[in-house]
C-alpha cells in the first residue's frame, strides 16, 4: 500500500503545483521567503540536500517494492544523521520565528503550519528509526515502528515540495520572471 501511496501523492504533488502555475502564474500571491542571512541559507540548505537524499534513496526502492538495502541504505542512513543535525539546527534558527502569535512577513499562515507538521512528522520520522534500532522492542513492534518512519517521512516529503514550491514561485515573482 505505501508503494502506491507514495507515488501517488508525490506525483499528485508535483502535479498540483503545476497546475497551480499553469492557472495562477503571476497573480499567484505568494511572499518572498527564502532564508535571510548566511547561517538560516546554510541550515536550508543542509536540510534540503539531506532530505533530498533521503527521498530519493528511501522513495525509489519503495516505488519499486523493494527493502532499502546496500549502498542505497549506507547513504540512507548517513543522510538521515546530517537531516537530523540540520533539522535540529532548523528549529533552533526558526521555531521563535514560526510562533503563531508572532507578526513576520516571511513566516505566513501556511509557511507556519507547514514548518511545524514538517518538524512533527520529522521528528517522529527520526525518532520512529532510531527506537527501530534499540532492542527493546519486539519485531512486530519494530516494523510497526518501520511503519511509522515511511509514512511519517513520507508526510515530511511533501510538506518539503509544498515549501519549495511556494518559496520557488515566490522567488520567480520577487524577479519578475514567469
Amino acid at each position: 500500500m505505501f508503494q502506491v501511496v507514495s507515488i501517488l501523492s508525490v506525483a499528485g504533488a508535483v502535479a498540483a503545483a503545476a497546475v497551480h502555475w499553469l492557472v495562477r502564474g503571476r497573480k499567484a500571491a505568494l511572499r518572498p521567503i527564502r532564508p535571510a542571512g548566511r547561517w538560516q541559507r546554510l541550515v536550508y540548505a543542509a536540510l534540503m540536500l539531506s532530505l533530498a537524499a533521503l527521498t530519493v534513496t528511501g522513495l525509489y526502492p519503495a516505488a519499486r517494492g523493494e527493502a532499502l538495502r546496500g549502498w542505497l541504505l549506507i547513504v540512507h542512513v548517513s543522510a538521515g544523521g546530517a537531516f537530523a543535525a540540520a533539522l535540529a539546527a532548523a528549529a533552533l534558527t526558526w521555531a521563535e520565528r514560526a510562533s503563531f502569535g508572532r507578526r513576520d512577513d516571511r513566516f505566513d499562515t501556511p509557511r507556519r503550519l507547514c514548518f511545524w507538521a514538517g518538524l512533527t512528522a520529522a521528528l517522529a520520522a527520526v525518532l520512529a528509526v532510531m527506537l527501530s534500532m534499540t532492542d527493546w522492542f519486539s519485531s512486530e513492534q519494530i516494523d510497526t515502528l518501520l511503519e511509522v518512519h515511511r509514512w511519517a517521512a513520507l508526510g515530511v516529503i511533501l510538506l518539503a515540495l509544498a515549501d519549495g514550491y511556494r518559496a520557488g514561485a515566490a522567488g520567480r515573482r520577487k524577479r519578475g520572471r514567469q
